[in-house]
């Protein structure tokens, strides 16, 4: 039963973000508002996906230490990806921070919504993966 549970979970944060992109075409200036959602909703299934991929191979890595009894490797193999997460997250936000018009052209041309999304993207931090 639990396993129904979290597969519609997943399902359903997904239809959430398709949900909050249509509802943004209900909007005033729907156009600007629609694309400025799917931006940072992208940006963040980015961010999410790589960290998702690296603790996935973590975790096989810290299970395979766990089964062959070294519990002082799976310790410190668990102490190097905390670390590489932290790493990661900084090295996300200070490109964004620094970069978010160069990363903005890769979804638009638009002068408006570069500058808009300039504007989110302190908000996009706040968001959770």
């Amino acid at each position: 039963m639990i396993t129904y549970g979290l597969s519609a979970a997943a399902s359903l944060e997904d239809w959430a973000f398709e949900i909050l992109v249509l509802l943004a075409g209900l909007v005033p200036n729907s156009e600007l508002t629609t694309s400025l959602i799917a931006m940072c909703v992208n940006t963040q299934a980015i961010a999410f996906m790589i960290t998702y991929g690296l603790s996935a191979a973590e975790s096989t890595r810290v299970s395979n230490e766990f089964g062959a009894g070294n519990l002082d490797r799976a310790r410190s193999a668990m102490a190097v990806i905390l670390k590489l997460f932290v790493l990661l997250a900084l090295i996300v936000v200070l490109t964004l921070a620094s970069g978010h018009n160069i990363w903005a052209v890769f979804f638009s041309d638009s002068g408006e919504i570069i500058m808009e999304f300039a504007s989110l993207t302190p908000f996009n931090f706040l968001q959770p993966p």
